[in-house]
């Protein structure tokens, strides 16, 4: 199985679903931007089965490396590639926005 490495940061995690027929195939997709280069790329990866836990650990906008074994198969004339993500490790934690009260100027003391 063809295998390859993406670096960029996270831009979304959605939450596990159950999908297939019998209800018993679980994967949970998230986006990452890949910023290298002119023009930058989003690719959606997936983990499987119990590998969804593996996201748990991560956040939006947190730069990471993940390795992917690429799937392919054909339907009616047309090819569908999945990006299977099985290792995922940090390279930089994203910063989480800090929300300051500002001062509500409308409402006077008197």
């Amino acid at each position: 199985m063809p295998t390859a490495t993406f670096s960029g940061k996270i831009t979304l995690i959605k939450p596990a679903e159950t999908v297939g027929k019998a209800g018993t195939f679980k994967k949970r997709v998230f986006l990452l931007e890949e910023t290298e280069g002119q023009y930058p790329s989003t690719f959606a990866l997936e983990f499987n089965q119990d590998a969804c836990s593996k996201l748990d650990a991560f956040k939006n906008g947190d730069e990471v490396k993940v390795e992917v074994e690429i799937r392919g198969r054909a339907y009616n004339d047309t090819a569908f590639n999945t990006l299977k993500a099985f290792r995922i490790d940090m390279v930089k934690e994203g910063v989480t926005p800090v929300v300051v009260d500002e001062p509500d100027d409308t409402q006077l003391p008197f």
